[in-house]
């Protein structure tokens, strides 16, 4: 996939949980002008949102490409290429700190969640606004298990937490945030969601590639994915919590 391709998923990704972080945001007491960071920002999706006009806006992404990309889109935004386990910022620098399916890339979320803690000012809240938990993946068909263990061994192999989602309230708590108030996603699936369904045909494709599985055993699979009349279900999770 093309980085054209992964930025219109991320823009998809993002359409699936608008109302959720306008939701969190009802929670939130953020301060005019403040300063937001996002972490893994990829090309803008998120960072993007007019739900942070007036705010300051700071991105980081360990892919320089994905930054570039973002940068040509929206340059008033301050980006940086960086790791999340070592912020290039003060202590105290934000009101808010969020990420959107990004600690499922993480092999320690942990260092990654105690930087958010320390460049929080007291007061700024840390939001999640979507990791996904593949392990409690529910497929209504029998003949869409297969293609679910195909998938996960690949994610798996791409370095992907299984258990991002369910992991993620005891990674705050034990970063030092309390009180932390989370949730999951409903799913309410249509009979029709063409755009849906092409999107995550692309990204089962790249997916299936990086098993090497022949060519005839990979189309079958997407086929099936296509042409079943059931739906698949990957729990997806939210949090926020307040720094002290």
């Amino acid at each position: 996939m093309k980085l054209s391709d992964w930025h219109q998923r991320f823009v998809l990704q993002a359409s699936w949980t608008a109302q959720m972080r306008r939701f969190i945001h009802t929670h939130l007491v953020i301060p005019p002008q403040s300063k937001v960071l996002e972490l893994g920002c990829g090309t803008g999706a998120v960072l993007c949102d007019p739900l942070y006009d007036g705010s300051v806006r700071f991105g980081i992404d360990i892919d320089p490409d994905r930054l570039h990309f973002f940068h040509k889109e929206l340059n008033e935004i301050h980006l940086t290429a960086a790791d999340a386990a070592t912020l290039p910022f003060a202590s105290g620098s934000f009101d808010l700190v969020f990420c959107h399916y990004f600690l499922l890339w993480l092999t320690e979320p942990l260092p990654a969640i105690a930087e958010v803690k320390r460049v929080l000012k007291s007061g700024g809240y840390f939001a999640i606004y979507a990791e996904p938990d593949y392990l409690g993946r529910i497929d209504t068909t029998p003949q869409m298990n297969y293609l679910a263990e195909q998938q996960n061994r690949s994610l798996k192999k791409q370095g992907v937490c299984l258990t991002a989602g369910r992991d993620m309230v005891n990674h705050m708590q034990n970063a030092g945030f309390g009180q932390v108030q989370a949730g999951i996603y409903a799913y309410h699936w249509q009979a029709e969601q063409e755009k849906d369904i092409t999107s995550e045909s692309e990204v089962l494709r790249y997916d299936l590639d990086q098993l090497n599985l022949g060519k005839a055993e990979m189309e079958s699979l997407i086929e099936l994915f296509r042409s079943s009349p059931g739906f698949t279900y990957i729990p997806t999770f939210y949090a926020w919590a307040l720094k002290q």
